[in-house]
């Protein structure tokens, strides 16, 4: 790779702007673009807008070399590379996919497009909106060929959040082009970054196999939460079921229940799923059942809390509740709210009593916190006066916390949820008028 290649990245999210670092990482020359001018404004002086794991101190360095700079339009010149990696929410008040974002920056790409320049789709997309979308506007508007002029492939973006720059040199990465010749290019320009290329023989085949990435998880999650329920019905521990089920058998690998499952991929993407299926003729009864399982749990965590709430003689009008964990998930640990569970739950919250509810999040900035009518906490002051504890996300820090100093300064009767079992059990034996509950127990 010669050190003057150099690449456009459409889009400084979590996907475009860690891959955009990691490019820059490697020795391309890398353009960031975004709408957002606080955005750009923040990244070109080296500030991410956004927590990810040793992503600031190399965002810097990377700007700081000039290897790396952001604007809010790419200008008309020769790119190597064009990669498109912005967001395809749910369109609001629906659970079908918005590629409005996408085809505003198609319409940017086909401005600036040379003979000789490979296009990536990044984004996650329904099945064949590559060919059927991306493809024609590119050739339509510029007159290039594909495979002739220009290259085009579907490359998925495979990481998660909290280890996105390990795994961008770790994951193996799905390519698959237009043509033969297409997914060779992309195959090459992968290899510079990854050790593993996985070339498929359609971008159909990569869109695909993106998207069923996280039904397949979602379904997972959804098959424990289900079993958890069970398991509260007959009144058995789901943990030592599952670890019973799971341990020296390699056939098993159940992950534990959870306070349902969010996150802008695992609660999107099975809804792209669905529609996309739909449309082709298939109604997928297990997906979409998976996503309604999951969707639902946060208010049966609400029903249980209440219930039981009002077993011990309180009323959750007039308690108070400390929510810890906003981020989507806390391991491994990001500050991202995004269809985070732990929303739904203070919705369903709010929309039932007129408790008084505070936060506390290790990563997730008070500020944010505030703004959502919540009053953020520090601990272990927090825990002072409070009825009932949730703990919605998994961050590990919570497992180091002195049960019984933020105990002792709850109310009793008192009820602690520990949605991702952080908390070891039996220690709240010793404990009077704490009743203690997490999923499947």
């Amino acid at each position: 790779m010669e050190n003057n290649n150099k690449i456009c990245v459409m889009g400084m999210g979590y996907v475009g702007l860690t891959l955009s670092v990691t490019l820059a990482e490697v020795g391309y020359n890398v353009l960031g673009v975004d709408i957002n001018e606080n955005t750009i404004k923040k990244l070109s002086e080296g500030h991410p807008h956004f927590f990810e794991k040793n992503l600031a101190v190399r965002l810097k360095h990377q700007v700081f070399n000039k290897k790396l700079s952001f604007v809010t339009k790419a200008p008309n010149e020769y790119y190597d590379v064009i990669i498109i990696s912005v967001g395809t929410p749910l369109k609001e008040g629906s659970k079908v996919p918005n590629l409005s974002f996408m085809d505003q920056v198609i319409h940017d790409v086909t401005d600036i497009i040379k003979p000789g320049t490979l296009v990536c789709m990044r984004s996650t997309v329904p099945v064949g909106i590559t060919k059927t979308k991306v493809l024609p506007a590119i050739e339509t508007k510029t007159d290039l060929r594909v495979g002739k002029d220009f290259f085009l492939a579907f490359t998925p973006e495979r990481t998660i959040e909290g280890k996105a720059l390990q795994e961008l040199r770790e994951n193996s990465q799905i390519v698959g082009g237009i043509t033969k010749a297409c997914t060779e290019k992309a195959a090459n320009f992968f290899l510079h970054l990854t050790p593993t290329v996985v070339s498929v023989s359609s971008t159909e085949i990569a869109e695909f196999s993106k998207i069923i990435d996280n039904c397949y998880r979602d379904l997972k999650f959804s098959f424990s939460n289900e079993m958890a329920l069970v398991s509260e019905h007959i009144g058995l521990d789901i943990h030592e079921v599952l670890n019973a089920a799971n341990i020296h058998y390699p056939r098993n690998n159940i992950p534990v229940p959870s306070p349902g499952v969010g996150g802008a991929c695992l609660s999107k993407d099975p809804h792209i799923f669905i529609d996309f299926a739909k449309k082709a003729g298939y109604h997928p009864k297990l997906i979409s059942e998976a996503r309604r399982i999951n969707e639902s749990y946060p208010g049966i965590i609400v029903d249980r809390i209440e219930n039981k709430y009002h077993g011990l003689g309180c009323n959750l009008n007039k308690s108070t509740v400390l929510i810890a964990g906003f981020a989507f998930k806390g391991k491994p640990e990001t500050a991202d709210l995004r269809d985070s569970t732990t929303l739904l739950l203070l919705k369903e919250i709010q929309s039932r009593s007129t408790c008084t509810v505070k936060g506390y999040d290790p990563i997730v900035n008070d500020s944010e916190l505030g703004a959502m009518g919540i009053e953020p906490v520090v601990l272990p002051a927090g825990f002072q006066d409070v009825d009932i504890l949730i703990i919605a996300n998994n961050h590990e820090s919570y497992s180091d916390w002195n049960i019984y100093e933020l105990i002792s300064k709850m109310n009793k009767p008192c009820i602690i949820y520990d949605g991702w079992r952080m908390l070891n059990k039996e220690n709240f034996e010793t404990f009077e008028k704490v009743l203690y509950l997490s999923p499947g127990l």
